[in-house]
């Protein structure tokens, strides 16, 4: 939960210097109309005060604008994150962050910072094949969290995709046993029931020696 609170002050730093964001919108493809910065503005402002209700009201005007271009679709999303993580509302606000992804905007340090705290969300949620599938997208973006490839391997079992799982915790059980670290517990007995639901013995078998 620590590392969720930080999503507010994390995306809010990186978030709408809107004035500057503006002026350099000119010099940019996609731009940020007048009529979406105003209203994100007054939203930013509210939810500093922790009036998130009417924070979250801003966002129906945007909405009510015509399409919004990706740029702007990822500006108001991440926004969006925030009030509705602020308001107690982690659902919405993992769906704000895909939707922000979604576009591929933002710098790839944004990025990460967006899938870390989607993928904790998910994984929270029970939602274990998104909680899968974003870690791997993490990783696979350059994410070094190693934290993140031990809940992409948890989310896989937990999800029912076994051969993965395995092909995941496996990797990072031999490491641990390597180095001389005393590998997680569950990861361990995650592997051994992977290998049994995969019909492994013998992988089965050189698991629980290991626990």
């Amino acid at each position: 939960m620590t590392h969720l609170r930080k999503l507010t002050g994390t995306l809010l730093a990186g978030l709408l210097a809107l004035a500057c964001l503006s002026a350099a919108a000119q010099q940019q493809p996609e731009t940020l109309r007048a009529e979406v910065i105003k209203p994100l503005q007054q939203a930013q402002e509210l939810n500093k005060q922790n009036k998130n209700a009417e924070a979250l009201a801003r966002f129906a005007e945007v909405d009510a604008l015509p399409a919004a271009n990706p740029l702007e679709v990822f500006t108001i999303e991440r926004l969006r994150a925030v009030v509705h993580l602020a308001a107690g509302n982690p659902a919405a606000a993992g769906k704000a962050l895909e939707k922000a992804l979604q576009t591929e905007r933002g710098t790839v340090a944004d990025r990460l910072a967006l899938m870390e705290n989607l993928v904790l969300i998910q994984y929270r949620a029970k939602q274990y094949a998104d909680t899968a599938l974003w870690a791997g997208r993490y990783l696979a973006l350059g994410g070094q969290r190693d934290q993140f490839k031990q809940l992409q391997g948890q989310a896989l079992y937990l999800s029912g995709q076994y051969q993965p799982a395995v092909d995941i915790l496996q990797p990072r059980l031999a490491a641990e046993v390597a180095a001389g670290r005393v590998p997680d517990e569950i990861d361990i007995r995650l592997l051994a029931n992977g290998y049994l639901q995969v019909k492994n013995s013998t992988g089965y078998v050189s698991t629980l020696e290991t626990l």
